[in-house]
Parts: C-alpha cells; sequence; structure tokens
C-alpha cells in the first residue's frame, strides 16, 4: 500500500484507477488534514490558481495572466508534547500534554522520527532475531 505522506515528499502521485478504495481514502484523509492547517490567506490565494488574474503594481503597470503558483514562508512550527512538569506549590509531579508553538529562528535541528522503541522492545526484538538465526543454521547443518 502507498504511504500517501510520501507523495507530498516524492511527487509522484499514483494513478487514481489502479488505487484501492483503502489507498483512495487515506489519500483524501491526507488531504484534508493538510488543507485544514493550511492559513486562511495562503487558502484564498492556492483555491484560485489557474484562475485569470489582474495585478496592478505600485508603479501603476498592470499585468494579466494566470495565476500559476504562490510562493509562501515558513516561520513557526507547532509540536505537541508531553511534559513531565513539577508543582512546587503542591510537591508533585504532572504529566501534561500541550502544544508549543516554536519561531523558526530558535530551533537548530530537527528530527522526524520515523519508528521509536523502548528498549525492552529492543531487546525483544534482538533475541527473537538470534532464535530466528539459530533455526536457520541448524536447518542448514541438518
Amino acid at each position: 500500500m502507498a504511504v500517501p505522506e510520501l507523495y507530498l515528499l516524492k511527487g509522484q502521485y499514483p494513478e487514481l484507477s489502479k488505487m484501492s478504495k483503502a489507498e483512495l481514502k487515506a489519500e483524501c484523509e491526507m488531504w484534508r488534514r493538510l488543507w485544514a492547517w493550511v492559513p486562511s490567506e495562503v487558502k484564498y490565494y492556492v483555491a484560485r490558481t489557474g484562475t485569470l488574474v489582474g495585478i496592478t503594481l505600485r508603479n501603476y503597470k498592470r499585468y494579466l495572466g494566470t495565476l500559476l503558483e504562490t510562493h509562501w514562508d515558513l516561520k513557526e512550527l507547532e509540536l505537541g508534547v508531553a511534559d513531565k512538569v513539577y508543582d512546587p506549590n503542591t510537591g508533585e509531579y504532572f504529566f501534561e500534554k500541550k502544544i508549543i508553538r516554536m519561531g523558526l529562528g530558535g530551533i537548530i535541528d530537527i528530527q522526524f522520527i520515523a519508528e521509536r522503541k523502548s528498549e525492552a522492545e529492543m531487546e525483544q526484538e534482538v533475541a527473537k532475531e538470534e532464535v530466528e538465526e539459530r533455526v536457520k543454521n541448524e536447518e542448514a547443518d541438518s
């Protein structure tokens, strides 16, 4: 099954006629999520891509043409986090789920995490691979 998020990154869209209903639904959900996040001032122009537009510059020179693209600058990110916080009033720790807004000027690194496992999960995975390797070696020896 194709991953819709890859369409955004790679730009190679599969043919709609060759996609399963589940793939079509996943892509539609992705586009709706994405469109919901787009600021209204961006939506205003993006929705009009391909339309005839007359633009007059400050020097009163007028251009008539088709709106091809719009270019926007990313200024801020929102990150949903879970944070352990100490409350000095009660002397207790609390886990808070919150949204943090960060300006891009304050960020020095962004890491997109494809997979995250606990140490115990990793140990189980390694042990399972070792057992499978032993079984494969025993079968080869027989």
